[in-house]
């Protein structure tokens, strides 16, 4: 016992906030299971943000008239949330069984320890009508940490209905190594400061500035029970609404989230239908021959449209990710990269060959004219 309280400690000390024991024998317990959630989304759209969807490019307006979202003021999505948890790799998948807006469709997110891998997302037929289509690009995002603890960028993911999952709520994990709220957060600095020595209150700090607090249930072994996030007039809201016990360990079992802004408010309900023994994971990342756009190169990776290929990789899937050697050697092949420490030839002496002969014809008229 002592030599477990000692550990907990020391990794307090590394993140910066001595953990209570009840929630590193959570996360150890939780890191072998399977959590399984069914979830309830309601979006209600302001009128400022359907004028902004008027203003979508062509592509995207037009998808977006096929599935009648243009039209209406709220979005209706029932789905089930599938987070696998083992010492390798962590996947999470989201398959989206009835939408007013959404055909029905799986995504899939890889979390390893140092990248998120981001398959194609693959729809069939939405309830419109629309044809089955391709959502997104295959992706490998650098992580600094577990990838589970990052959240998933919307944009990049192809979807939004992810922005409410959070690894404390949803799947054990350790509420001070939670990056979250803010979906793919980069490498923004983010702390966690306890309130004071019950562990029962902890500040978020991005910046150095206090954005909001995260409420833990003493009575329920220091499970998270509210986070609330403020930032500008965005609104976040955790809260467990009620709890249940695994082997000793308590969780939430039905969680509410709630966003709000000017334009949408965003509401989710959690309702966990099972926690399992997860099976052996079988490493698969993507389809044999995808298109992949690996980031592991880049610094951060921000959730946005990328405006330089600087340091990005593209390459075919062949079954493995490539070594950052290779990496290296690709980005700079494809000219998104300074020359490596062994640089290759990259250009053909023939490209210069129409320079050399214009200078030498210009050299012989020169001294042609000389003698004159």
């Amino acid at each position: 016992m002592k030599l477990f309280l000692i550990a907990g400690m020391i990794s307090g000390i590394v993140m910066g906030y001595s953990a209570p024991r009840n929630i590193l024998a959570r996360e150890e317990w939780s890191s072998t299971r399977t959590f399984k959630w069914k979830v309830s989304t309601t979006i209600y759209f302001g009128k400022s943000a359907l004028q902004e969807l008027q203003h979508a490019p062509p592509e995207v307006k037009e998808q977006l008239q096929r599935s009648g979202s243009l039209n209406q003021r709220k979005r209706q999505t029932e789905a089930i949330l599938v987070i696998k948890r083992t010492p390798e790799v962590d996947v999470i998948e989201y398959e989206i069984i009835q939408s007013t807006d959404f055909p029905k469709q799986k995504y899939r997110f890889v979390c390893a320890k140092d990248y998120l891998a981001i398959p194609v997302q693959h729809s069939s037929a939405s309830n419109s009508g629309a044809p089955p289509m391709s959502i997104g690009t295959a992706s490998v995002l650098p992580t600094s940490e577990k990838a589970l603890y990052r959240g998933i960028p919307t944009l990049l993911a192809g979807t939004d209905e992810v922005a409410p999952f959070h690894p404390a709520f949803h799947a054990g994990a350790n509420p001070a190594m939670v990056k979250v709220p803010f979906g793919w957060t980069g490498n923004l600095p983010i702390r966690w400061i306890p309130h004071s020595q019950n562990f029962e209150r902890l500040s978020l700090q991005i910046k150095d500035s206090n954005v909001g607090t995260l409420q833990l249930s003493r009575q329920h072994g220091y499970a998270p029970f509210q986070l609330e996030v403020r930032q500008g007039f965005s609104r976040y809201l955790w809260k467990t609404l009620q709890w249940r016990k695994f082997e000793g360990h308590w969780f939430p079992s039905v969680v509410a989230y709630q966003y709000s802004d000017r334009a949408v408010n965003h509401q989710v309900r959690f309702e966990l239908v099972s926690v399992e023994v997860s099976s052996a994971e079988n490493g698969h990342l993507f389809s044999h021959g995808e298109t992949v756009m690996d980031y592991r190169l880049c610094d951060s990776v921000v959730d946005a449209p990328q405006r330089s290929r600087e340091n990005v990789v593209s390459y075919i899937w062949q079954g493995r990710l490539p070594t950052e050697e290779e990496l290296k050697q690709l980005a700079y092949q494809q000219g998104n990269l300074i020359p490596p420490d062994a640089p290759r030839r990259r250009f053909s002496p023939l490209l210069f060959a129409p320079a050399v002969i214009f200078f030498a014809l210009a050299a012989y008229l020169y001294f042609k004219n000389r003698r004159r």
